[in-house]
C-alpha cells in the first residue's frame, strides 16, 4: 500500500497554501489548528484522517463501512467531522481522492479572507514586488503605498543546513563552529578578561550578485563574537557579564580578504556550536514594529498600524516560505523583535546581523529567542564595526 499513500500524499502537497508540520500532516498556511489531512502509516491498516461533510460520509459508508467518525480529535463540529479512512484498497483511488479534495475545500471555505488571499499569491507564484503589491491594495492600504514602498529594506537570510562530517571550507559562510582568522588577530576577549564565544562568520564575496548590498562594505569576511554567546551546558539562557550591554561585549572583524585566513581552535572554557554552512538568499525587509524610528516618522496611527501588521504577517509568510524556512538568521534589514522595540536600535542605528536559535548550529537563546547586533550604516558600510550595539529577546 506504500504506493498508494504515496499517491495521497503527493495529493495533498499539491495543495496551494500546503505545509508539512510533523511528518505527514498537512495544513494549510502553517494554521496550528488547519490540518485538513493527516497519515498513520505505521497503523495496520495505514489510516488517513480527514475532515469529512457528514453528508458525503453517510453515502460512502453504505459501501465503505471502514471510513469511520475519529476519535482522534474531540472537536465540537457542525455539518462536519473527522473521519479516518482505511487505505488498504478496500476504497477506489478516486473515492480517496475526493475525500483529500473534499477535506482541502472544507478547510479553505472556512479560513479569512486574507488568508485565502495569501492562497491565491502562492497559487499564481507572484514574486515579492508584485505580492507587496497586490497585500497594500488587498489591506486597503493604497494612500500609504509610497510610504509603505520607502520602508522597504534589502536584507539577506542566512539558510543553514546541518553540519557534516567534514570542516566547512575556510572563509566560507556559516553560523557556530570555529572561526578563520588572520595571524596577527588575536581571540577575542571581554574586559573581564574570559574569552568571547564565536557565532557566526559571514563571506560577503557571497551575497548574490546584482543583489542590493546596502550599507556594507564592498568584500570581505565578518567575523562575529560576542559576550552574548557565553552559556553552561545544562541552560539556554546567555550568561553575558552583569550590568547593561555595551559595546564591549561584541566583537566583529573585518578581514579584506579571506584567503589568507585560518581555522582556529577555540580556547579552552569557552563554549562552542557545531559548524552549519550558510546560504545567502536575498529579502526584502519591512518594519517590525511601530516603534521603529522610520515608522514613528510616518505618524501613523494605531489604525493603519494594525492593518500593516496584516500586510507584514502575509508577506512575512511569503517570504518564509520562498526561503524555505523562517526568517531567523538575517543580515541588514529590520529586526524581528520578539519583546518590543530595543533600544540598542536607536539613535540611527540599524541592523546589522540577527541570530536566532538555529536547530543546524544547535544554538538556542532562551526560548526561541534571537541575538541582535545594530551597527551605523556609514560606519559599516567603510568596514568600522567598533561600536555595535546589541540586545537579547526571548518568549
Amino acid at each position: 500500500m506504500s504506493g498508494l499513500v504515496e499517491a495521497l500524499v503527493a495529493r495533498c502537497r499539491a495543495k496551494a497554501g500546503v505545509t508539512d508540520g510533523e511528518r505527514d500532516d498537512f495544513k494549510l498556511l502553517d494554521g496550528f489548528l488547519d490540518t485538513f489531512a493527516r497519515f498513520h502509516r505505521d497503523e495496520q491498516p495505514p489510516m488517513v484522517m480527514v475532515r469529512c461533510p457528514d453528508a458525503l460520509r453517510e453515502r460512502l459508508a453504505a459501501d465503505h463501512p471502514g471510513i469511520v467518525v475519529s476519535e482522534r480529535m474531540c472537536w465540537e463540529t457542525e455539518g462536519w467531522a473527522w473521519a479516518d479512512v482505511p487505505i488498504d484498497g478496500s476504497i477506489p483511488v478516486a473515492t480517496l481522492l475526493e475525500l483529500i479534495d473534499e477535506s482541502h475545500t472544507l478547510l479553505h471555505e472556512g479560513l479569512d479572507d486574507s488568508k485565502r488571499f495569501l492562497i491565491e499569491l502562492i497559487a499564481r507564484d507572484a514574486a515579492p514586488a508584485e505580492a507587496l503589491s497586490d497585500l497594500i491594495e488587498h489591506h486597503g492600504l493604497e494612500s500609504r503605498r509610497g510610504e509603505i514602498e520607502s520602508l522597504a529594506r534589502p536584507a539577506f537570510a542566512i539558510v543553514t543546513s546541518a553540519a557534516g562530517d567534514d570542516e566547512p571550507p575556510v572563509g566560507s559562510t556559516r553560523i557556530g563552529g570555529r572561526p578563520d582568522l588572520d595571524d596577527s588577530t588575536e581571540w577575542p576577549r571581554h574586559e573581564d578578561g574570559r574569552p568571547m564565544t564565536f557565532l557566526a562568520q559571514i563571506n560577503l564575496d557571497e551575497l548574490p550578485e546584482g543583489a542590493d548590498r546596502g550599507p556594507l562594505p564592498p568584500r570581505g569576511l565578518l567575523s562575529i563574537f560576542s559576550a552574548w554567546g557565553r552559556q553552561d551546558e545544562d541552560g539556554a539562557d546567555p550568561l553575558p557579564p552583569d550590568g547593561e550591554p555595551t559595546p564591549e561585549w561584541t566583537c566583529i572583524f573585518h578581514f579584506r580578504d579571506p584567503s589568507g585566513l585560518r581555522r582556529r581552535s577555540t580556547p579552552d572554557g569557552v563554549n562552542d556550536f557545531p559548524a552549519a554552512p550558510g546560504v545567502i538568499v536575498p529579502i526584502v525587509s519591512l518594519p517590525q514594529d511601530p516603534e521603529e524610528p522610520d515608522v514613528e516618522a510616518l505618524g501613523w496611527d494605531e489604525a493603519t498600524w494594525d492593518a500593516f501588521s496584516g500586510l507584514l504577517c502575509s508577506y512575512d509568510f511569503l517570504q518564509a516560505r520562498r526561503v524555505g524556512r523562517p526568517l531567523h538568521n538575517q543580515l541588514l534589514g529590520y529586526a524581528s523583535f520578539i519583546q518590543g522595540f530595543d533600544p540598542a536600535a536607536g539613535e540611527g542605528r540599524r541592523l546589522l546581523f540577527q541570530l536566532g536559535s538555529d536547530d543546524e548550529a544547535a544554538m538556542c537563546w532562551g526560548d526561541g529567542g534571537c541575538l541582535y547586533f545594530f551597527a551605523d550604516p556609514e560606519a559599516r558600510a567603510r568596514g568600522d564595526f567598533s561600536r555595535v550595539e546589541s540586545a537579547y529577546q526571548c518568549n
